[in-house]
């Protein structure tokens, strides 16, 4: 038996049997099923069609009664005790309400985490709901979810059922066991089941990752996929005991943040866009793209309060390695006596000039450094640095406008100027990767920054709360938050990564990243480097010039006015209609289409969704500036609904979100155009 059958279920399975069950022989399976099923697989997944294929399942019996029912044997004991679909019936039944099911609750949307355009928009609402008399309740009043997350599949008898049972649009089935898949295959049907949830209108997801971390990250991946905006009342359905998947379920629990982060703000897209325009237009240096043009070891540095143990190691080795400062590092390395070769930034904001270039210009000398920025900087940045290279950063209204190819990104470059520094690092050819100070965290939550990090009185302002232990680089507790853990997960992706062809050392005390070798600076050896300034010097000049010329193109050769106002009148064409476009990746469906989905109130919503995450297409500028707010608007009022029972107080309710929601799209295409008219005024 291998380690992943191990992993079926970790309790015992019943030696209990019954007279009327025995072993289906080889001969005896249903294979024309299988077969089928296979078939199926290998048109929808092939890859997983081919594992399905290559499994051996001979320590697993298939075993069956008179009645139509199945189990599974291995060694004489029994997974299910009795048939499988006897099971599913007893534990679908009530299902919200017995052990190992859990439901996802949100807090209400604070209007701190709203965009302005969507605040208005929900207090609107509210205001109207209110003023009918109707009252929300403080926690969701049924089970709801629009997403329900069953862990373990089994044989799957238990799958329809749940479907025809709960009120959910996208079912999520994980399933760790290949051996026990194949096995299903035998006995259920799946693409009839599957072409029923489509024809229903509905979405289904599968996943088949062994370890934890995997399974909780494409879950979070396919809700977000699906719709990241209908989150709350996730159900989470647990078939069987597995300590595999439980796990994988308290991760996502604990990171349910994750579920719905980074959706975009418009004033911070529309900033994007602005930034990039003046930071472009009269621009002639060098743009990024990737290329291995610099084979030096890597320094790559954060502000984190650790960085202080090894600013000594940092000045005496400078002249052996590439020195990247990252942010508001830069400040603690030239009070240092330490100049970098390369300053990175990604923040938008005034304070990077205000509090840090503005001041740091009048003591040092910055003709050395190169700066390498998002297009989206503060445009004051550029008057501090004599060589730059701008990259083009994937995810934000700017970049489908102004990127130079699809390698004008970095990628794994977010959320934090670390993993822009660490991945700046990684695509030019750095072989040899040193963190320091990037803690992302603190071992005492008080001392968050390193000494002469910009955090003094009429500098930054330090909010963030750091309290989530989590295990420490060398050993111990180091205190966390959302969004380090988040940079955290986003470097050790960059790691993994096909092309990654680099060793990586964490010299930071802080917190342990998995891909690095935890590492003190006082056991780094590095050769002498006798012409680094030549090699950085020769690195820039490969990158490809940026010419005004090169902004022309990009701005003149689109329309973004008429893009955005098309965008506005498919959106709401759905809100009114409650019926989507037709597109060339339309899913084919059956003569039952959405006789399920009729019946979801936010239906109109999921067609939205699929208009701004399009699969298949790299998402547009005007995609970018409907989607955070949109998505947020939508959650917004997802919470409030699963607050109200069925009834007239959620029909009411509804009408008015609709009318509102029709509204915020309205208001969003005359933002943008009002700021196209500022920004470029028509001819």
């Amino acid at each position: 038996m291998n380690a992943s059958t191990k992993k079926l279920g970790d309790r015992k399975p019943s030696s209990s049997r019954s007279t009327d069950f025995s072993i289906i022989s080889d001969t005896d399976l249903n294979t024309d099923l299988f077969q089928r099923n296979l078939t199926f697989m290998r048109k929808s997944v092939p890859e997983l069609a081919e594992k399905i294929d290559a499994t051996n399942t001979s320590s697993l019996k298939l075993i069956s009664n008179n009645k139509g029912e199945f189990d599974v044997e291995f060694r004489g004991d029994r997974f299910y005790g009795k048939g499988h679909l006897t099971w599913a019936k007893e534990r679908v039944k009530n299902y919200p309400n017995k052990q190992g099911y859990t439901e996802l609750i949100l807090s209400p949307l604070d209007s701190d985490n709203l965009d302005d355009d969507t605040n208005a928009i929900i207090y609107q609402i509210l205001k109207r709901t209110v003023d009918a008399g109707i009252s929300f309740a403080s926690v969701p009043v049924g089970h709801e979810g629009f997403n329900l997350v069953v862990f373990g599949g089994g044989l799957c008898g238990h799958l329809p059922m749940l479907a025809k049972t709960s009120a959910c649009q996208h079912l999520i089935v994980v399933e760790p066991s290949i051996e026990f898949l194949r096995l299903s295959m035998y006995v259920f049907d799946w693409e009839a089941f599957l072409q029923g949830l489509l024809d229903e209108g509905r979405h289904f997801s599968l996943v088949i990752n062994t370890g934890a971390r995997e399974i909780a990250d494409k879950i979070r991946d396919q809700i977000r996929y699906i719709n990241p905006a209908l989150v709350e009342c996730t159900g989470f359905f647990t078939s069987y005991p597995n300590s595999v998947m439980q796990n994988a379920k308290e991760m996502i629990l604990k990171e349910r943040d994750t579920l719905s982060i980074g959706l975009g703000f418009l004033e911070d897209e529309i900033d994007m866009v602005r930034n990039s325009y003046h930071n472009l237009r009269d621009f002639n240096g060098r743009h990024y793209t990737k290329m291995d043009v610099l084979d030096l070891p890597a320094f790559i540095i954060g502000s984190g309060p650790s960085l202080d143990n090894d600013l000594d190691f940092i000045r005496e080795n400078q002249q052996n390695a590439l020195i990247i400062s990252c942010g508001t590092s830069i400040k603690v390395l030239l009070n240092h006596g330490i100049t970098p070769d390369f300053h990175v930034e990604i923040e938008n904001v005034p304070a990077v000039v205000d509090y840090v270039m503005e001041p740091l210009s009048k003591q040092f000398d910055f003709s050395n450094i190169c700066l390498l920025a998002s297009s989206t900087v503060d445009p004051r940045v550029s008057n501090y640095f004599k060589n730059i290279i701008y990259y083009f950063r994937s995810g934000l209204a700017s970049y489908p406008m102004f990127k130079q190819g699809e390698e004008s990104t970095l990628h794994y470059a977010i959320p934090m100027v670390t993993n822009l520094g660490f991945s700046f690092a990684q695509e030019i050819g750095c072989r040899n990767i040193y963190n320091f100070g990037i803690d992302l965290g603190a071992r005492d939550p008080a001392k968050h920054h390193a000494k002469n990090a910009p955090y003094g009185p009429g500098e930054y302002v330090f909010k963030t709360r750091i309290d989530q232990p989590v295990p420490g680089n060398f050993g111990g507790t180091v205190f966390s938050e959302l969004v380090y853990l988040w940079a955290k997960q986003t470097m050790e992706f960059a790691m993994k990564r096909p092309s990654a062809k680099s060793h990586y050392f964490n010299c930071s005390d802080g917190i342990r990243l998995d891909g690095m070798i935890p590492k003190l600076s006082s056991t780094i050896y590095l050769e002498k480097v006798n012409n680094k300034k030549e090699m950085v010097d020769n690195a820039f000049q490969q990158f490809p010039e940026y010419t005004k010329d090169t902004f022309k193109k990009s701005w003149e050769d689109q329309d973004p006015r008429e893009s955005v106002t098309k965008l506005r009148d498919t959106l709401l064409r759905i809100c009114k209609t409650g019926r989507p476009p037709k597109h060339d990746w339309d899913i084919p469906r059956g003569k039952k289409r959405y006789t399920n989905a009729a019946k979801y109130p936010l239906r109109y919503f999921m067609h939205i969704v699929r208009e701004l995450i399009p699969p298949y297409t790299e998402p547009t500028t005007e995609l970018h500036y409907y989607r955070g707010s949109t998505f947020m608007c939508m959650a917004a009022i997802n919470g409030y609904m699963l607050r109200l029972p069925k009834g007239p107080s959620r029909t009411t309710f509804l009408k008015i979100a609709r009318e509102e929601f029709i509204n915020h799209m309205i208001g969003i295409n005359k933002r943008v155009q009002d700021f196209y008219d500022i920004l470029d005024p028509p001819k």
